[in-house]
């Protein structure tokens, strides 16, 4: 088995703890500085907020009611369904 075959069945984590240990080790970059970056990237970045903005245009009170209500083919849920 290559090295290239050996880390394409490494599970993702795994590879990006390996790649963060090897690039601690050598200098190229601080763990303290790559940990900062995932925290910006998960927290002011991520799809996670990319997300909640398209749920705010849909449901938003401040633009006329949201999409949903511009909206005429859309129907949302009843509560307890």
């Amino acid at each position: 088995m290559t090295n290239g075959e050996s880390s394409a069945l490494m599970a993702p984590s795994l590879r990006a703890e390996a790649l963060e240990q090897l690039l601690a080790e050598r200098g190229l970059v601080e763990p303290g500085e790559l940990d900062a970056i995932i925290t910006t990237y998960e927290t002011n970045v991520g799809p996670l907020n990319g997300a909640k903005v398209v749920a705010k245009a849909w449901t938003g009170r401040r633009t006329t009611g949201g999409l949903c209500a511009r909206e005429p083919s859309f129907r949302p849920p009843r509560s307890g369904q």
